[in-house]
């Protein structure tokens, strides 16, 4: 995982480990360049996910590894933008 959104990276990082897949900003892609796709959006910052081959065929495979990689990805981000409207 890497991007400039450090806080929102580190949630989703924790909610995909509760939900039993690995999540590790130890690697050499930090997504951390303001040019980077990821960091392009209006806050300047953003989360980069990279997924290995294995985990993108598990969600061919099985819809129910897929529908919980994507709830665990989901709920921080609208945690996020909850408390971020809210000011």
């Amino acid at each position: 995982m890497g991007g400039l959104h450090v806080d929102l990276r580190d949630a989703v990082g924790d909610s995909l480990k509760r939900a039993g897949f690995s999540a590790s900003t130890d690697h050499h892609m930090h997504g951390k360049h303001p040019n980077n796709i990821c960091n392009r959006g209006r806050l300047g910052a953003g989360v980069q996910i990279e997924l290995p081959r294995s985990l993108r065929n598990a969600f061919r495979r099985d819809a129910e590894t897929h529908n919980a990689f994507a709830e665990a990805v989901r709920d921080p981000i609208l945690n996020w933008a909850q408390a971020w409207r809210r000011g």
